[in-house]
């Protein structure tokens, strides 16, 4: 594999409204899941360019000034709101970024999906370039069966099931994990829908332990958790 096709990017928003600040809370070892990702990225070797992308211009200079080989880009207000989507944000970055994102495919990076293994993604990048892809998106297991969720609407309860017709020949579901995204510039300007699979091609299956993608305070602590017990092999 040419280890020169692809930048990593790293969309770092300054807040969150579920768990505010959560990129760059401590997260492990004194590092925040913005640091951790970053040093995930620069230890698997696999990245031509690191970008980091964050609209706190704070956040951004502390993170260049411990990370002097990462490339820093600060993006602008209207595109820190919490409805504004990965690939507008990343549209955004090439654009100010040209000279280091040229033709180069992307590598999506999320920092609330901390718990990713370099197996995984040294083999997925294979995976792009070997079947000539436009896009890959980290996928896993499901740990609980869609049909057993319930819902509440007032004071009546609902269930997933009777709402939703399972289509014939489905046999397995699959979560989103977050961990990473890869994608060619000519999908990526395909607009807001560019990320989002079409077929199963562009599925790569992880472990099912790595699947915290985290929102919450409880995600966070159990992200903690896992962390500390896998050996992810880039890790920090």
């Amino acid at each position: 594999m040419n280890e020169s096709k692809f930048v990593c990017y790293i969309p770092a928003r300054g807040w969150s409204r579920r768990l505010p600040r959560k990129n760059f809370l401590p997260f492990v070892n004194g590092r925040s899941l913005v640091e951790v990702t970053i040093k995930q990225a620069l230890n698997c070797g696999l990245f031509r360019n690191i970008v980091i992308d964050t609209d706190s211009e704070n956040e951004l200079s502390s993170l260049k000034a411990k990370f002097p080989s990462v490339d820093g880009s600060l993006r602008c207000s209207h595109l820190a709101g919490d409805q504004t989507d990965t690939v507008t944000v990343l549209q955004g970055a090439i654009q100010r970024n040209k000279e280091i994102f040229q033709d180069y495919d992307v590598v999506v990076m999320q920092p609330t999906s901390p718990l990713r293994r370099f197996e995984s993604l040294s083999s997925a990048l294979d995976y792009f370039v070997d079947e000539s892809l436009d896009l890959l998106v980290s996928v896993s297991d499901t740990i609980i069966n869609p049909n057993d969720i319930i819902f509440f609407c007032g004071d009546k309860v609902y269930s997933m099931k009777n709402l939703c017709e399972t289509p014939p020949g489905v046999s397995q579901y699959y979560f989103e994990t977050g961990q990473f995204y890869v994608a060619s510039q000519k999908r990526l300007i395909e607009g807001v829908n560019a990320l989002k699979p079409r077929n199963t091609t562009e599925l790569f299956r992880t472990n099912p332990l790595d699947f915290v993608d985290i929102d919450y305070d409880y995600q966070f602590r159990l992200a903690q958790l896992l962390y500390n017990e896998i050996d992810h092999g880039c890790q920090p």
